[in-house]
């Protein structure tokens, strides 16, 4: 493998009944003589309350580290993956999740939350101290309040067989791609781990390099012109709702001389207003926002995979993208190629990718040359 950029990935998959990401983990760390230790790891999801849009979760995340202290990797939940679980199945012992409308106060809350996982009463302690009041315990669900009564956070368990959702998330790769990866999915093939029907494979590139307005151009104008090519190799599915496209005005603004003309600092402050989401196939918005720990370039369009081999096939051809957008000269506006086998080759020429029967590795039939 010759690839050189710096990635990330996230797996989306599903534990078998009876198991859960903990068990993951801490099969990962026995592989390496390593630890575990549990974080509260923020999630949002709608809410049905009247006026409010939102819950911002915290569900607990489980950080691997070898014996050498190296990160290994994550494996967290995600509030997407339902369909193949049990909501009626009451919360398993020791599960728990911690709900706000406010995600600065649950920025704090993860801070100071205990990682205990005893009961929600210690676990939620060191919060009611910090505000300076007491726990208000409601059948099963543990609140703190402000000094005013102003609700600060709920505690309750985690219902209907969320502690089985694992995504897995690698820490940074550099080099030993596919080693470091198996030590990630290995160990979940073994234990009968498997992909959620409304799963997804993220991967996340190193955007340093796109910190200027002309490379960052450059980048949106391939990736829109090479969205639906990519959708149609890499079979993205048809279950996973959190994609789609960037807001109308974004390219165009980004093909304007007014844009032409900013420090990169003036660019992000602008495009900051156009509304980018993360939900969408090609996330940039990381980069935008300066997002702490992961200034990045996601491609959020593989299906769910448990395997290395496709992932890596996948980041190599983004890399060929990446690549070409770091020309000095601003790419004249590129019209969007059709999501079918002959925009596939179409792409493959100009991103002077030569590897054969790539196809086959996504599940197609091989393709013919045009």
């Amino acid at each position: 493998m010759n690839m050189k950029w710096p990635i990330g990935v996230e797996c989306e998959l599903l534990a078998p009944i009876g198991l859960s990401r903990l068990d993951l983990a801490n099969t990962i760390a026995s592989n390496h003589a390593g630890s575990v230790s549990m974080f509260w790891h923020p999630q949002v999801e709608p809410s049905l309350v009247p006026g409010m849009k939102v819950f911002h979760n915290l569900t607990p995340g489980f950080r691997i580290v070898s014996k050498e202290g190296k990160h290994l990797g994550d494996c967290v939940g995600d509030l997407t993956i339902t369909q193949q679980l049990n909501r009626t199945h009451p919360s398993k012992e020791g599960w728990f999740r911690i709900l706000s409308d406010d995600l600065r106060l649950l920025h704090l809350i993860a801070r100071y939350a205990s990682t205990d996982r005893t009961n929600l009463s210690m676990i939620l302690h060191p919060i009611a101290d910090l505000f300076g009041t007491n726990l208000h315990h409601l059948g099963n669900v543990v609140r703190v309040e402000g000094a005013y009564q102003h609700p600060v956070a709920l505690g309750a368990g985690l219902p209907g067989e969320r502690e089985r959702v694992t995504e897995v998330v690698s820490g940074i790769i550099t080099t030993d791609y596919e080693q470091h990866l198996e030590d990630l999915l290995r160990p979940a093939r073994m234990l009968g781990f498997t992909i959620p029907l409304e799963s997804a494979t993220h991967i996340h590139f190193d955007g340093s390099p796109f910190e200027n307005p002309i490379s960052f151009a450059n980048l949106a104008e391939l990736l829109n012109r090479y969205r639906l090519p990519l959708r149609f190799l890499f079979r993205t599915n048809p279950n996973c709702i959190r994609l789609g496209t960037w807001p109308e005005e974004f390219l165009p603004f980004l093909r304007s001389d007014d844009f032409s003309g900013l420090t990169w600092e003036e660019a992000q402050i602008a495009l900051r207003d156009i509304g980018l989401s993360k939900f969408c196939d090609c996330n940039l918005r990381n980069l935008v926002f300066n997002t702490l720990g992961k200034q990045t370039i996601e491609i959020r369009i593989l299906p769910g995979i448990i395997e290395s081999k496709p992932i890596l096939v996948a980041a190599q051809i983004i890399e060929c993208i990446l690549q070409k957008a770091l020309s000095t000269k601003r790419l004249a506006p590129c019209q969007t190629l059709t999501e079918d086998a002959t925009s596939v080759h179409t792409m493959f020429s100009e991103i002077e990718w030569t590897v054969p029967s790539t196809e086959i590795v996504f599940g197609h039939e091989s393709f013919e040359s045009p």
